[in-house]
């Protein structure tokens, strides 16, 4: 809530736009990392479908700020925001077992 709010203060010129309209993503992409490491405790039947979604968010988040930051290059940090994101999804994935119903042939 704190980063939300200190993200009206980024500068009105050059990358603060784009900072400013990542906020959500980054959030987002934080809050999915930290949900992940705590996936043991819901019970084992909703596991995948929390999993399921975190990879929704996560791509959802990538791809926003993929296009915030299209013309001109995403600082690093972002990318390393993204890919523990992605490292928390498969290390769930691994751990959890298979992923929901929905992707388990009929």
């Amino acid at each position: 809530m704190d980063f939300a709010k200190t993200s009206v203060a980024l500068p009105k010129d050059g990358n603060g736009p784009n900072w400013r309209v990542s906020v959500p993503a980054i959030i987002s992409l934080q809050a999915v990392t930290f949900a992940l490491a705590d996936l043991d405790q819901l019970a084992a039947d909703e596991r995948a479908l929390a999993i399921d979604r975190a990879e929704l968010h996560i791509t959802a988040a990538r791809d926003d700020l993929l296009r915030v930051w299209v013309a001109t290059s995403p600082p690093a940090s972002l990318g390393e925001l993204i890919d523990d994101a992605q490292l928390a999804l498969e290390a769930a994935q691994r751990f959890h077992g298979p992923r929901s119903c929905a992707t388990k042939a009929p």
